[in-house]
Order: C-alpha cells, then structure tokens, then sequence
C-alpha cells in the first residue's frame, strides 16, 4: 500500500514516508507543514513504552518537525489516553476538531491538531 501510494503521489508537493513516529530523524526541524499518521493503539498492537509516554514522545517529535501553525491528523482508539499525553505536552497543540468515529466496528477519535509554537 506504501508503494502505490508513493507511486500516486509522484507529481504531487507531497512526500510520502514510512517511519517511526517516535525518531523522524531524516526529517529536519521545522520543515513539514502536515501529517496524517495512525498510530498504535494499544489494543491490537502492544508498544515498548506506556501508550501515554508513547503518544507523548510522538507528540513532541511532531512539534520538532512541523512548521508554525502546521496540522497534524491522528486517528486514536483510546482518546483518554492520548489526551492525558496532549496534556504534557504544555499546551503546544491547538485542538481544531475531535471527531468519533466507528473503525472496523471499534469506537475511535480522528484529531485535527495545530502546532502552536
């Protein structure tokens, strides 16, 4: 899917990547104005790290990388959690829109955050 996704993208401004959301070290500071990402959720994927310190080291990766006022749209299955990360991260995202949703039948959240700094 990552492929033909490249493949689509081709003659578009857009640069599709595969990687890990916790290191985007090949992305340099402040060069990125969105990403739509879909991270683990804890409930079908198991992570090394709590799910809030997870989303919380994602977070603020995210804010390394996205220029001032770029957008982030991240589709979460436990919002509580994600929200209680949001909230360690000092009030760096500006939330534009929380959506619920169903996901192969599993109660999600879509979030359409701002970068503030």
């Amino acid at each position: 899917m990552f492929e033909q996704l490249k493949k689509r993208l081709k003659n578009k401004k857009m640069r599709v990547m595969h990687g890990d959301a916790l290191s985007l070290d090949k992305i340099p500071d402040n060069s990125i104005s969105k990403i739509i990402t879909d991270p683990p959720w804890g409930i079908f994927q198991k992570t090394t790290l709590s799910l809030v310190d997870f989303y919380f080291k994602m977070l603020k990766e995210f804010l390394r990388v996205l220029k001032k006022n770029g957008m982030a749209v991240i589709l979460i299955g436990q919002p509580e959690i994600f929200e209680d990360a949001m909230e360690k991260c000092s009030g760096d995202w500006d939330v534009l829109g929380k959506y619920r949703i169903l996901v192969s039948g599993q109660k999600a959240v879509l979030y359409k955050l701002r970068v503030m700094h």
